[in-house]
């Protein structure tokens, strides 16, 4: 229950309380006075205003269609997002160099039963490149985006004790502001790579609340893959380091082929799950996390075929995997330090290594600076220790591509806020490794009519077998239109 539903309810109870007592009051004040008797028509004219007034009562008029909509509106919330991505170059194997795509959210929520509180987001869109291509379905397992819906969709009970949530849900366990190690519970939409997204996933969530500690847990029924680009979208990027790596074990250099998805069964083994312990109060002035997370890798490995030489069927198979991560953040004065570190035992090593991911750093907010409102900057290091290699003498080869980019890098932005209304942020990545690079320059303004948009240019450079360099053909103009109502 909210504050404000709790402080109605002691009000409730308040006044509730004092007109008993007057009225007992004045139960007992009249048997101790004398009693003034009425006449038979007294009476009479009494209960006939007494019918006259239940009679009004129960005569009051349904609410009308507009009060109706009225009090949808208090609970609806939502936003309209129009997309324009222009291309700089042409893409051998994708023919859309202006692409154009749309997106209605709707945010409906609001409190049942004074403690039940429900949250649904569902999301329309459509494009002119047919990423969207299939209606709907419960669990997302498309390869395609879907013309319809829910990001999220969940009921949350919550008490002084504990709290229960059940439903499709997006989990947030991490504290960086770029790179997220220890956040592995939810799949990514990537077909468009650089504004990948977390999608939501069905699950089971219980939180136990203490004087210095929570503790989260995660029960995750059903496995969501991450959706990918598929080949004829130029952000599935090059596949020069698979074809590297198979052809050192073949001998000769494949033709390698899409070979379909081997997604897990929705049975007992598969089931995904997590904990996070966390307190904030352990150590004064200090956020403190544990994390375990027991899943499923949703972008997975490779799988290779073996047809009619040279062509290799690349199958892609997921592989199960237990992940131990920390999370550490504090603050001093206007600036902010955190740092991540996640441990993910591969349970086969078949498919993949065993390795920590770590990522540190620092932000920090200048005020009143000169023509500026406000200036965050946002500095990390992100880096990757492989403890167990990935065995070699077989056809698995990695995703590298999309997963583990970040070996040895520089991560980091800046945010200037002019105004309430304007702002421009400058996004950068840097891997020392491949010394290859992303950059995106940004700027935004809200108008007065709930309008706001946002334009800037996504620069990607590096050689073709670096993570950014397969996409340096991808550099793009945006400028994306949002309402919000």
């Amino acid at each position: 229950m909210t504050a404000s539903n709790k402080q109605r309810n002691r009000f409730y109870f308040l006044s509730t309380s004092a007109a008993f007592i007057s009225l007992v009051g004045a139960a007992s004040s009249q048997e101790s006075a004398p009693i003034d008797e009425e006449t038979p028509s007294e009476i009479a004219d009494e209960m006939e205003a007494a019918s006259v007034e239940v009679e009004a009562t129960e005569e009051e008029p349904p609410p009308s269609f507009s009060d109706r909509i009225a009090s949808w509106n208090e609970k609806l919330n939502g936003k309209f997002e129009l997309d324009y991505f222009g291309y700089f170059q042409d893409s051998p194997i994708d023919p859309v160099d202006h692409f154009v795509g749309s997106s209605l959210y709707l945010d409906f929520s609001g409190y049942a039963f004074d403690d039940f509180y429900y949250f649904v987001r569902p999301r329309f869109q459509l494009d002119n490149a047919s990423r969207a291509s299939d209606l709907f379905d419960v669990i997302e397992t498309s390869e395609d985006r879907y013309y319809f819906n829910f990001d999220e969709a969940y009921v949350d009970y919550s008490s002084s004790k504990y709290r229960i949530t059940a439903g499709k849900q997006v989990y947030s366990w991490g504290v960086s502001d770029t790179y997220k190690p220890v956040e592995n519970l939810n799949p990514f939409d990537l077909v468009d790579l650089p504004t990948g997204r977390k999608m939501g996933v069905y699950s089971l969530g219980a939180t136990g609340f203490w004087d210095k500690f929570t503790l989260d847990t995660v029960f995750v029924p059903w496995f969501t893959p991450s959706r990918l680009p598929k080949n004829d979208n130029r952000w599935s990027g090059s596949n020069q380091a698979q074809i590297s790596q198979l052809s050192s074990l073949l001998g000769y250099t494949p033709i390698v082929s899409p070979g379909g998805r081997d997604l897990p069964s929705s049975t007992l083994d598969n089931v995904q799950g997590g904990a996070r312990l966390a307190s904030s109060s352990l150590i004064p002035g200090w956020d403190l996390g544990l994390t375990f997370i027991q899943g499923i890798d949703p972008i997975g490995a490779l799988e290779a075929n073996l047809g009619a030489p040279p062509v290799v069927g690349l199958r892609q198979v997921f592989q199960k995997f237990r992940e131990y991560g920390g999370t550490v953040s504090t603050t001093y004065g206007s600036a902010e330090f955190h740092t991540e570190v996640a441990y993910r035992d591969t349970v086969d090593n078949a498919y993949d290594d065993d390795f920590v991911e770590y990522v540190g750093g620092v932000n920090y907010t200048f005020y009143n600076f000169p023509l500026v409102e406000q200036m965050r900057l946002v500095a990390e290091y992100a880096g990757e220790s492989v403890v167990s290699s990935k065995e070699t003498n077989n056809f698995i080869v990695d995703t590298g591509q999309y997963i583990r980019p970040f070996k040895s890098s520089f991560l980091g932005s800046a945010e200037f806020k002019f105004t309430e209304e304007t702002q421009f942020t400058l996004s950068s990545a840097y891997n020392f490794n491949g010394q290859d690079y992303y950059l995106q320059p940004k700027l935004s303004h809200k108008f007065y009519s709930g309008l706001q948009l946002e334009a800037g240019v996504d620069i990607m450079e590096g050689s073709p077998d670096s993570f950014f360099g397969r996409w340096d053909r991808s550099d793009r103009f945006f400028l994306i239109s949002t309402y919000a109502f």
